[in-house]
C-alpha cells in the first residue's frame, strides 16, 4: 500500500482533510483581499511610469483607424493597428496583453479626472491583481496535487507576501502579467508531462496542451521575446536535464545521431558568423540588425538543438505529442498574426520610442521594448539583478536558498509519482529559476530586466516549511543543516535589511523601472516599525534554526560533569576533551548531535517540553506568520508613503477638498510647465510669469498653485521681498516633487511651509531658542559673531535632540552609540548670498570624523534665496554609528561651493575657513 503525501511527509492529520483545505482557502482568500485588491483605488498612479501606461491603453481603445495610405506616401511613417500600441499617435514600446486588459477597464476618456478618481486607479490595476490572485490559486491547487495541502498553503502565501507580487498588483508599470504567463504555461505543460505518462487522462491532456499553447501566445504578447524564451528555455533545459540524470540502461537515450545533430544545429550561429566575417568583414559584423540577428538564431538553434536531444524523454514526448504540438501551433498562430500586423501597418523598426530602419516582420521580434523608457546602459549589471531578486522577494530571500537546495533532495513528491521519473517536478522547477535568472541577465542589454522566476522560489520555500518529517529529521539527527540554513537566513536579513534601513528607495526602484534618481525625500524611511520587525524576523530565525534551548541544556550537562573530567585528566586516567572513537569512527561533534537527539527523543519531562518548543510543527507557522506582517506593514505604511512622492493625486485631493471650484476658485500651474503626461493635471493651466503670479497671491479672491518642491525657497523669497515679508501658504507638502500653495488659509487648515518654518523674524539680539552661543575677538577685541564673506553671520547652534550632559548652553552634551545628532544651526543674513553654498560639517576627534556635509534644510532652502535680514535655522541630523570612537569631539563648519570656501572673519574665528562651534562627547551608552 502507498502511502499518503500527507503521510510520508508527516503533515499534521488536521490538514489531510476537507477541513485543511477549506481553512487554505479561506486563508488564502484572505491573504488575496488584502495583499492583492485592498487598497487598489485608494493610491495615486505613480507618473511617469504608471501614468503613461494608462494613456496608452486608453489611447488604444479610443482611437481612429489608422489610414493605410499614409503609409504609402511615405514608408516611414509610424502606423498603428491592433497589433500596435500607440502614445499621441506613435507607436509606444508596451505590453499588448495589458494594454487589451487595462485599456478594458478605464473610464470613458473625456470625463472630468475628479469624477473618475478610485475607479480609475482601481479599473486600471483591478486585472493584474485578479491574474495574480488566479496564479496564486493555481500555485495551491498544483502544489497540493504534487505535494500536500499545507505546503500548497505555505507556497502560496510565500508568494503573496512577496513585495515584487503585492507590490506590483498596486502599479501598473510592473511586468508582473509576464509573471502570470510564463508560470501559467509551464505548470500547466508540467500537468501534460503527468498526464501524458499516466492511463486514462486523454481529455485532460487536450485541455493542459490547449492551456499550455494559450499561455505561451500570451507570454508572447505580453513580454515579446523574453517571455516566448523563458518558456521553451525551461522546457528544453529540463528535457536535457532529465537525459543527465537519467540511467543508463533507460531505452530513451538518446543515440549518438541525435547528439550530433544537436551540436551541428547549435553550433551554426557560429558557423553564421564566421561566412560574415570571411565575406564582409568588420563592415558586415556591423550591419544594422546583424548582431540582433544572430542572437535570436543563437537561442533558435539552441532550442531546436536541445528539443532534439530530449525528443525521447517523458517531457520531450509529453512536447511532441500531439497536445503538446496544438499547444505550439497556438502559441505561432498568435505570434505570427502579430507579428505580420505590424509589419504591414508599420514596416519599421521601434526603439525607444523612435522610429527608424526598414526591416519588416522581424524587427518587432528583435527589438520591441518591454520597458519603456527603462534602464540606463551603465545599470545593466548582473549583481542588480541578483540585489533586485533579493529586495523583491525581502525577507522571503532569507529562506529561498535553502528552499531551491531542498528541491534538490530526493523524496520530496508524492511516492506515487515516482514511476513517472523521480524528481521531475523539482528538477523542472530549479531549471525554471535558473533559466529565468538567465533570460533576464542576457536580455538586459535590449531593456528586458524582469525576473519572471518566482513561482519556483515561493515553492522551494513553501515545500520545504511544509515538510514536518523532515524537519523533524534535519532538527534531531542532522542540526548542522538547520544551522547552516539558519546562518544563510540571518545573512539574508541582516545584509539586505540594513541595505533597506539605509537606502529605502531600493525598495521601490524596480516598480520605477529603475531610473537614475528617485524622487525621494531626504530622511524617507520605513518608519518606525522597520527596525524591530527586522529584529523579530532575525530572531524568528535564530530560535527556529539553531536549537538553542536543547544546546544550551547539552552545555549545562557538560559543564556540570566538567569538575569530574578535569579531576580524571589531572589525574592522566583520561582526556579533558573527548577524541574521535577508534572503533566507530564518530567524532566527537557528532556524538553530541546523536546524544542531543536521543536526548530531545527520550520521556523526560524537560526533553518534552524542549522537543515541543523546538518542533517541527510551529516553525513554518511562525516564520511565515512573521513574514506576513511584515508585507502587511510595507504595503500600507510604506508604499502609501512612497507613493506621496510619485503621484499628483494628493495634490488635485487637497486642491479638490479646500476650494470653491464653482466661485471661481482655479487651480494653477507655476514654474512648472503643463506636460501632456500628466494624468490628474494634465489640464490645469500655467502661470506664465513671476509678476502675474504675485499679482494672484494679494488678490482678494482665493488662488491655488502647484508649484515643484525645489522652487518654492524660490516663490518664498520674491513673495517676502515684494510682500512685506509675507510668506506664501501651503497646504500640502507631502510630495518630493510637486507641493500644492494657496494665498490664504482657511480655518482649520494647516500652513506646511516647511520654508517659513526655517525663518525667523529679523532681529539684531540674538534668537532666545538659541542655546550656544558663538563668538570670537575682533581685531579691536570686542566680541562678535563670525561672518562668512561678510554675507552671512553665524549666531549660535543648538542641539534639537536634547542630550545628555548638559544644561540649556553649558557644559558637553553627550551622544550614545545608534543615537542622532541634530544640529541646530542660525545665520543672520547680511547681503544676498548670489549662489546656492552647501554646508559642510566636521565633527573631529583624533583618528575619526563625523561628517555632516549638507545643503540648507536638505537641499529645499538655497542660499541664494536667503533674504537679507532673516534669521536662517538650519537643522542637520548626523547619526552616530555604533563602535564610532568613543571621546571628545570638536565641531568645525563653513560653507563652500565646488572647490572654493566662503572666508571667515574676524581671524580669530579662522580655522582653515570653517568655524569651531563646541565640542561634544561621545559614548557607548
Amino acid at each position: 500500500m502507498i502511502a499518503s503525501a500527507d503521510e510520508a511527509r508527516g503533515t499534521p492529520s488536521f490538514w489531510e482533510g476537507s477541513t485543511g483545505l477549506f481553512v487554505s482557502l479561506g486563508v488564502l482568500a484572505a491573504l488575496v483581499a488584502c495583499f492583492l485588491l485592498g487598497g487598489l483605488g485608494s493610491m495615486g498612479m505613480w507618473e511617469p511610469w504608471e501614468a503613461s501606461e494608462v494613456m496608452v491603453a486608453s489611447e488604444y481603445w479610443e482611437r481612429d483607424a489608422w489610414d493605410a495610405g499614409v503609409v504609402e506616401k511615405n514608408p516611414e511613417a509610424p502606423g498603428y493597428n491592433w497589433a500596435v500600441p500607440t502614445r499621441e499617435g506613435i507607436p509606444a514600446a508596451t505590453s499588448l496583453l495589458k494594454i487589451w486588459f487595462v485599456g478594458a477597464m478605464l473610464p470613458r476618456a473625456g470625463e472630468d479626472i475628479s469624477q473618475v478618481m478610485g475607479a480609475l486607479e482601481r479599473g486600471a490595476r483591478l486585472p493584474i491583481a485578479l491574474a495574480l490572485a488566479l496564479l496564486a490559486f493555481g500555485v495551491f491547487f498544483w502544489v497540493r496535487r504534487r505535494f500536500d495541502t499545507l505546503s500548497a498553503l505555505l507556497s502560496s502565501s510565500a508568494l503573496l507576501t512577496m513585495p515584487v507580487i503585492y507590490f506590483g498588483a498596486h502599479n501598473v508599470s510592473t511586468q508582473l502579467l509576464g509573471v502570470v504567463t510564463t508560470s501559467g504555461a509551464l505548470l500547466l505543460f508540467m500537468q501534460l508531462v503527468r498526464a501524458h505518462g499516466s492511463e486514462g487522462a486523454a481529455s485532460k491532456r487536450w485541455i493542459y496542451g490547449a492551456g499550455f499553447g494559450v499561455m505561451l501566445a500570451a507570454s508572447f504578447l505580453d513580454q515579446r521575446l523574453p517571455g516566448l524564451l523563458t518558456v521553451m528555455m525551461v522546457i528544453v533545459a529540463a528535457g536535457v536535464a532529465q537525459i543527465v540524470y537519467a540511467p543508463e540502461s533507460e531505452t530513451w537515450a538518446p543515440p549518438k545521431r541525435d547528439l550530433f545533430a544537436s551540436l551541428t544545429i547549435a553550433l551554426s550561429p557560429l558557423l553564421w558568423m564566421g561566412y560574415l566575417g570571411v565575406s564582409g568583414g568588420k563592415a558586415a559584423l556591423e550591419a544594422p540588425h546583424v548582431m540582433q540577428l544572430l542572437l535570436v538564431a543563437f537561442f533558435s538553434c539552441a532550442l531546436v538543438a536541445g528539443a532534439l536531444a530530449m525528443r525521447r524523454t517523458n517531457v520531450g514526448r509529453a512536447l511532441f505529442s500531439p497536445q503538446g504540438l496544438v499547444g505550439l501551433a497556438i502559441g505561432a498562430v498568435v505570434i505570427g498574426a502579430v507579428m505580420f500586423a505590424y509589419a504591414d501597418v508599420n514596416p519599421t523598426l521601434l526603439k525607444h520610442g523612435e522610429v527608424y530602419g526598414k526591416i519588416p516582420v522581424l524587427t518587432f521580434a528583435l527589438e520591441q521594448e518591454v520597458q519603456s523608457g527603462g534602464l540606463a546602459g551603465k545599470h545593466q549589471h548582473f549583481d542588480l539583478w541578483l540585489r533586485q531578486i533579493g529586495f523583491a522577494t525581502f525577507p522571503w530571500i532569507a529562506l529561498i536558498p535553502s528552499g531551491l537546495a531542498y528541491l534538490s533532495l530526493p523524496g520530496a513528491e508524492r511516492p506515487e509519482d515516482d514511476a513517472d521519473g523521480p524528481g521531475l517536478e523539482r528538477r523542472m522547477l530549479l531549471v525554471w529559476a535558473m533559466v529565468s535568472l538567465g533570460v533576464i541577465a542576457v536580455s538586459s542589454a535590449y531593456g528586458h530586466y524582469f525576473f519572471t522566476g518566482y513561482v519556483p522560489l515561493a515553492i522551494g520555500v513553501g515545500v520545504m516549511l511544509g515538510d514536518v518529517s523532515f524537519w523533524k529529521k534535519v532538527a534531531r539527527h542532522k542540526p548542522i543543516l538547520l544551522q547552516l540554513l539558519g546562518l544563510v537566513g540571518a545573512a539574508f536579513i541582516l545584509t539586505l535589511g540594513k541595505d533597506l534601513e539605509r537606502y529605502p528607495h531600493r525598495f521601490v526602484e524596480l516598480y520605477a523601472q529603475l531610473p537614475a534618481k528617485l524622487t525621494l525625500p531626504e530622511g524617507f524611511s520605513w518608519g518606525k516599525t522597520y527596525k524591530p520587525m527586522k529584529y523579530v524576523m532575525l530572531l524568528a530565525i535564530i530560535v527556529g534554526s539553531f536549537g538553542l534551548l536543547s544546546w544550551s541544556v547539552a552545555l549545562l550537562g557538560w559543564l556540570k560533569a566538567f569538575p569530574a573530567r578535569f579531576k580524571a585528566w589531572r589525574a592522566k586516567e583520561a582526556p579533558l576533551f573527548d577524541a574521535v572513537d577508534a572503533d566507530s569512527g564518530e567524532t566527537p561533534m557528532s556524538a553530541r548531535a546523536r546524544a542531543r537527539a536521543e536526548w530531545l527523543d527520550g520521556e523526560g519531562l524537560l526533553a518534552r517540553v524542549v522537543s515541543l518548543i523546538e518542533g517541527a510543527a510551529w516553525r513554518p507557522v511562525v516564520w511565515t506568520s512573521v513574514f506576513v506582517v511584515f508585507g502587511a506593514l510595507s504595503l500600507w505604511s510604506y508604499l502609501p508613503k512612497a507613493t506621496f512622492n510619485f503621484s499628483q493625486r494628493h495634490i488635485f485631493e487637497t486642491y479638490t477638498a479646500s476650494a470653491d471650484a464653482e466661485g471661481g476658485e482655479k487651480l494653477y500651474r507655476y514654474l512648472s510647465p503643463q506636460k501632456k503626461g500628466s494624468l490628474y493635471l494634465r489640464d490645469v493651466p500655467v502661470v506664465a510669469s513671476s509678476s502675474e503670479f504675485l499679482k494672484k497671491l494679494d488678490e482678494p479672491s482665493r488662488f491655488f498653485a502647484v508649484i515643484p518642491r525645489e522652487r518654492l525657497a524660490q516663490v518664498n523669497y520674491d513673495s517676502r521681498k515684494a510682500r512685506g515679508r509675507k510668506n506664501v501658504h501651503v497646504l500640502d507638502a507631502r510630495s518630493a516633487g510637486l507641493i500644492l500653495l494657496s494665498n490664504r488659509l482657511e480655518e482649520g487648515e494647516k500652513d506646511q511651509n516647511f520654508i517659513a518654518e526655517a525663518i525667523l523674524p529679523p532681529s539684531e539680539a540674538t534668537p532666545a531658542e538659541v542655546e550656544y552661543e558663538v563668538k570670537y575677538k575682533d581685531d579691536k577685541g570686542q566680541l562678535v559673531h563670525p561672518t562668512f564673506d561678510g554675507k552671512l553671520e553665524l549666531v549660535g547652534y543648538s542641539f534639537g535632540n536634547k542630550p545628555k550632559g548638559a544644561q540649556r548652553g553649558k557644559g558637553v552634551p553627550v551622544f550614545g552609540w545608534g543615537e542622532e545628532i541634530e544640529l541646530v544651526m542660525y545665520f543672520r543674513v547680511l547681503e544676498r548670498v548670489p549662489s546656492n553654498q552647501k554646508l559642510f560639517v566636521h565633527i573631529d576627534t583624533k583618528g575619526n570624523r563625523l561628517h555632516g556635509d549638507h545643503y540648507p534644510l536638505g537641499g529645499d532652502f538655497q542660499t541664494n534665496y536667503w533674504l537679507p535680514g532673516d534669521i536662517i535655522k538650519d537643522t542637520h541630523k548626523i547619526p552616530v554609528e555604533n563602535y564610532t570612537r568613543q571621546g571628545q569631539y570638536a565641531i568645525g563648519m563653513g560653507f563652500y561651493k565646488g572647490n572654493d570656501r566662503m572666508k571667515v572673519a574676524p581671524k580669530s574665528a579662522h580655522r582653515g575657513d570653517r568655524v569651531m562651534l563646541g565640542e561634544l562627547m561621545v559614548r557607548s551608552l
